[in-house]
């Protein structure tokens, strides 16, 4: 109980003092779970799992991005489809394409200041993410159709706020511990009527 309070209240702080008590590789039970889940630290025995095909392991995203993304999704490819689509992606993401995004990031953020309260205090995450959200669309994305795009606006701010609640995090280790199907407690996002 003790390390499944100290995992949801402060998720990186308990890894870290588990990573200097115990070594880079170490065991932690979660409320709920009937097996511990192993955690390692170490790039290169990560590297060595999922390299070594005998281990016959699935990546760990797998359980937690798989309801998001999709099987197909490059976070989740390996060997050569995963290096032949993200060949595709990193033109994008090099030299002067990602200069030209320096005038996109900034037109999106004096958009969104404009909208900020003048003389008054107001909550920053929101404007923020809104920002972020707006890059993400456009640069990363890539989406142009006006319809779709105001589709994503809606529904991915109510995807990261499902995912990043209390609640799911606390069900995600004891999920996977019993090998429950990924992210099963997640219903899909559709738009309100």
């Amino acid at each position: 109980m003790l390390q499944t309070a100290r995992w949801m209240i402060r998720p990186i702080a308990f890894v870290e003092s588990c990573r200097r008590r115990f070594g880079d590789t170490f065991s932690a039970r979660f409320s709920g779970s009937q097996r511990p889940l192993v955690m390692v630290s170490d790039p290169a025995a990560i590297r060595d799992l999922y390299s070594e095909r005998e281990n016959q392991l699935l990546p760990g995203r797998t359980f937690a991005l798989l309801p998001v993304v999709g099987s197909r999704s490059i976070l989740l490819q390996e060997g050569a489809e995963h290096l032949q689509r993200r060949r595709l992606m990193l033109p994008r993401f090099h030299g002067e394409r990602l200069r030209a995004y320096e005038e996109l990031v900034a037109e999106i953020a004096e958009r969104e200041l404009d909208r900020c309260p003048l003389d008054q205090p107001f909550v920053l995450h929101r404007h923020m993410q809104r920002v972020t959200l707006e890059v993400i669309l456009d640069a990363v994305f890539g989406v142009s159709d006006a319809e779709r795009l105001e589709r994503l606006r809606r529904l991915l701010p109510r995807l990261l706020n499902a995912t990043s609640s209390t609640g799911y995090q606390l069900r995600m280790p004891a999920r996977r511990a019993l090998h429950a199907g990924p992210g099963t407690e997640l219903r899909p996002l559709t738009d309100p009527a």
